[in-house]
């Protein structure tokens, strides 16, 4: 029985070629061109860079295999728990025979989760502690994930520095760095809760030039799934203005980002200290891949192959 299935090949630009199985490969119509050259040239390795480092959007496509792959990009200002979140996401996942019903059994990008698991360990100056990620560093990280629903599939996460966001001013080169912007599954933007109750004039500010920035570009791709999250809201909620601030951060995305641009809200504790990762988890959750229609036939078909050879 012949099965289309489609690979993706290119994961900046979310491309993919159709196969049909036991037929030759066809290029998707309006996707590969033919004669398109479906990856970058590839670039000579710094020799100074980390064994399964982050990597970035020149090098990202070296992991499309053809399995199923979903884009995350954190979005935030300095200190504001977009790396706390991914190292938290890494040890879970790490760490656990599953998390969020998944299993995690590979990652080119060890070195860069590790990196980001031992700076929030480290016994240093918090304003050293605070550098996650460095300005200009390398943002993406992958994780190569499987359950009994969903099959085998990659999550790749875009943990850029918050300086690159609190500076970024939509100049060409910028729009050509943040490409993954366009094509993200999921878009998820950090707001720190101690600092929204405690200077949330200054968050609104720099939130509202970067959110009208991305819209005047038009880098924020219209399929994407937009998640707002108050981090740190252990510590922000026993402040008697953080409701009253929380909901006028909403009413500010809403305004910035349009009536037709829906969101989800969710608040976390990204270190996973004051509620053992469920806040985590639950924000994890709606990142992963589920049991679809085509998933469900494939299984049926899976099913009755075995029956067949029971018989």
């Amino acid at each position: 029985m012949a099965e289309t299935i489609n690979k993706p090949t290119d994961v900046v630009t979310g491309k993919t070629v159709t196969t049909t199985v036991g037929q030759p490969v066809q290029a998707t119509s309006g996707q590969v061109e033919v004669g398109e050259t479906k990856h970058p040239a590839v670039k000579t390795e710094d020799p100074s860079a980390l064994y399964c480092d982050a990597m970035n959007e020149q090098n990202i496509n070296k992991i499309a295999d053809g399995k199923p792959i979903v884009r995350i990009v954190l979005v935030g200002f300095e200190e504001y728990g977009k790396s706390t979140f991914a190292s938290s996401l890494y040890y879970n996942f790490f760490a656990k025979e599953s998390f969020c019903g998944q299993v995690m059994y590979d990652s080119e990008t060890y070195s860069g989760f590790e990196r980001r698991v031992l700076i929030r360990r480290m016994d240093i100056a918090p304003d050293i502690k605070s550098k996650r990620t460095i300005k200009g560093e390398d943002p993406l990280l992958v994780m190569s994930l499987m359950s009994e629903a969903a099959g085998k599939y990659k999550l790749v996460i875009s943990d850029r520095s918050g300086e690159d966001y609190s500076q970024f001013a939509g100049t060409p080169e910028e729009i050509a760095d943040n490409q993954m912007l366009k094509v993200a599954d999921h878009v998820v933007f950090f707001v720190d809760s101690m600092k929204m109750t405690g200077n949330f004039a200054k968050m609104k500010y720099q939130y509202q030039n970067f959110l009208g920035e991305l819209v005047s570009r038009d880098l924020l791709g219209k399929n994407a799934q937009v998640k707002v999250v108050f981090n740190k809201y252990d510590q922000g909620k026993g402040h008697q203005n953080y409701r009253e601030k929380k909901t006028q951060a909403e009413f500010m995305f809403a305004d910035v980002l349009g009536a037709e641009r829906k969101y989800d809200v969710f608040e976390i504790d990204s270190t996973g200290a004051s509620d053992n990762f469920a806040s985590v988890e639950k924000l994890t959750k709606s990142f992963l891949l589920v049991e679809d229609a085509s998933m469900s036939k494939k299984k049926e078909l899976l099913d009755w192959v075995k029956d067949e050879l029971n018989d």
